[in-house]
């Protein structure tokens, strides 16, 4: 049981890094429950979702940059039924 609690932090990093950045997207969305739209074009990603909560959306760009990912551009925008919808752009 030591070892597994001392290594556990070490395991969810590495298979963290084995992941792309495509299935790093979809584990974050799925755990905020989010859907996400993706397009990849040249290395880079452009993001598409939405949602009612600021917070959720902002946890969601937190945790992806926490990952690795870099925002290069985002835009948030409320909609006329109160969603919020995000667009970003991340490498």
């Amino acid at each position: 049981i030591h070892w597994m609690q001392t290594n556990a932090v070490q395991l969810s990093t590495e298979s963290s890094e084995a992941m792309s950045m495509t299935e790093k997207v979809q584990h974050i969305a799925q755990q905020q429950g989010l859907t996400v739209q993706s397009q990849d074009n040249q290395g880079q990603m452009k993001l598409t979702t939405s949602h009612q909560n600021y917070a959720v959306l902002a946890n969601f760009l937190t945790q992806l940059a926490q990952q690795g990912g870099s925002i290069v551009s985002m835009d948030m925008q409320k909609q006329p039924d109160g969603v919020i919808r995000l667009t970003a752009t991340v490498q």
